[in-house]
């Protein structure tokens, strides 16, 4: 069953939004699990929430998983994600991060 990964950020300063987009959407090519890229999907834009719930998040990013064990390898093993971890880490003022399988309860 597929895993999505959701990724709220909040930025410090709003001028690192385009690079934090182009390096994240960039990661579903960079991360390699076993000889073969892993995320099967990734999209992402501008919080529009009207409802006043964001937390300030300015960009949310929605990735796809085939199974837990991918999601697993990507958060905490995958050197191309913690490389994208280290190089944001001075633009991100908060980040929110759900994770769900579709009809799991």
């Amino acid at each position: 069953m597929g895993v999505f990964h959701i990724v709220a950020f909040k930025l410090a300063d709003a001028a690192h939004i385009a690079p934090l987009t182009a390096s994240m959407l960039a990661l579903k090519d960079q991360c390699v699990r076993n000889g073969k890229p892993y995320i099967r999907a990734a999209s992402g834009g501008r919080q529009t929430s009207p409802e006043g719930k964001d937390r300030g998040t300015q960009v949310v990013f929605l990735l796809e998983f085939a199974n837990q064990e991918d999601a697993d390898y990507y958060i905490a093993q995958d050197p191309a994600h913690g490389a994208f971890k280290d190089k944001i880490a001075g633009w991100v003022e908060d980040v929110v991060v759900l994770d769900f399988m579709p009809g799991v309860f």
